[in-house]
């Protein structure tokens, strides 16, 4: 979900940006056209695992192997920031050392 997410977001710069021109008219883009072909094209990917069904179970696996990976990933910032807002407050400092070493002045010199 997140790599979608990426990618709408650098599209989103990416049409925001104004395009380099060198010298030559940019191209124009129909908002039709852009939208036929983009279907074509996700009728076309529907198909690969019938045409490729090797490719998508590997696709799939590494899919799974990257979600794996995230959970550990979360697992361990989540673990260590559990560890450290549960340490124990053992009662070593004293009213001494819970005073400041430092004051600021209150007389203007």
């Amino acid at each position: 979900m997140f790599l979608f997410r990426l990618i709408f977001w650098l599209g989103v710069v990416v049409m925001i940006l104004p395009p380099a021109t060198d010298g030559m008219p940019p191209p124009r883009v129909s908002v039709l056209a852009t939208f036929s072909a983009m279907r074509t094209l996700a009728r076309d990917v529907s198909k690969t695992c019938e045409r490729n069904p090797n490719a998508c179970e590997a696709g799939g696996d590494t899919i799974t192997l990257l979600k794996l990976k995230a959970e550990t990933g979360i697992d361990i910032i989540l673990g260590a920031i559990s560890t450290y807002r549960d340490l124990p407050n053992d009662g070593t400092l004293t009213d001494q050392d819970l005073i400041a070493d430092w004051a600021a002045s209150s007389d203007p010199d």
